[in-house]
């Protein structure tokens, strides 16, 4: 699972990683009190930008393709981005040894179709749907969503 930090702003859902940002989720159950969350993608629910459902509401957000491996139907792109702040996470850090600092890189892997044609250091628009992210309290890695699958 992709893991990043994520904050919560006048009811916006603020991911300064993707440069992106969202209503919050409706699933999501965060208490009042909490502003800092870890968000949560698997590989498999990141699209091309072109394949848009307009009924849900969705994160998009440009990347540079740091490595593409081929892997019959499927091809797995991973690209970094750097980290602006991350929230503690005395939890996560334990549980999955998710220690980081601002500067630092965080890896990202997608899961796409081959019949997109996605080369390394091109750049590529991707996107998410809301109701996939899994939002955890970083403080005691509490699931705080019911995300899809």
């Amino acid at each position: 699972m992709n893991l990043f930090p994520a904050q919560v702003k006048n009811g916006r859902l603020l991911f300064p990683l993707l440069d992106a940002d969202i209503p919050v989720p409706k699933s999501a159950r965060i208490p009042h009190e909490t502003d800092n969350l870890i968000a949560g993608l698997r590989p498999e629910h990141f699209y091309i930008q072109t394949h848009l459902d307009q009924q849900n509401e969705h994160v998009l957000f440009d990347t540079t393709v740091d490595v593409v491996e081929l892997l019959g139907a499927d091809i797995l792109v991973y690209f970094q981005k750097e980290i602006s702040y991350w929230p503690r996470s005395p939890a996560l850090e334990q549980e999955v040894n998710l220690k980081k600092q601002s500067g630092d890189k965080l890896n990202f892997v997608v899961r796409l179709s081959t019949a997109h044609s996605v080369k390394e250091n091109n750049t590529l628009k991707l996107a998410f749907d809301a109701n996939d992210l899994h939002l955890f309290d970083p403080e005691t890695g509490e699931c705080l969503t019911s995300a899809r699958g």
